[in-house]
């Protein structure tokens, strides 16, 4: 998970921090988070899929809900 994390930094450290903020909103009762991404978990949820499995999808995904509805759709 580390390396996994160390590589979605250095590949894209905007979305790196992104996702933290959201993860801190989600789980930690921070601030609200990014508008998209919220509006992305709130519609792959809007069709069934259970929260935490779709912030987990879309975090892996790079937050394309394409795939991370096939990652969701997979399990």
């Amino acid at each position: 998970m580390e390396c996994r994390l160390s590589n979605s930094y250095k590949q894209n450290p905007e979305m790196f921090k992104q996702t933290a903020r959201l993860w801190s909103h989600v789980y930690a009762g921070a601030p609200s988070s990014s508008p998209e991404y919220t509006r992305k978990i709130d519609k792959l949820c809007g069709i069934g899929f259970d929260k935490n499995a779709v912030i987990v999808a879309l975090s892996s995904k790079s937050w394309d809900v394409e795939t991370a509805t096939e990652l969701l759709l997979s399990n």
